[in-house]
């Protein structure tokens, strides 16, 4: 696990930034983009892009 794809990261945390944070509701990671505008986007993913780990929750 790397720092991109840590299971603390919050959107909070990563305000101008991006990385892969877990949202609980839908029980899925996300890879969360936030560009200048303050334009958000929240991607699917199974993987870390930077690392390369599967990316599972213990359900």
């Amino acid at each position: 696990m790397c720092e991109y794809c840590l299971e603390t990261n919050m959107e909070d945390q990563l305000r101008g930034s991006d990385g892969v944070v877990y949202d609980t509701e839908n029980q899925e990671y996300n890879l969360y983009v936030e560009h200048f505008r303050n334009e958000r986007h929240w991607i699917p993913v199974n993987f870390c892009p930077q690392c390369g780990k599967k990316l599972t929750k213990e359900r």
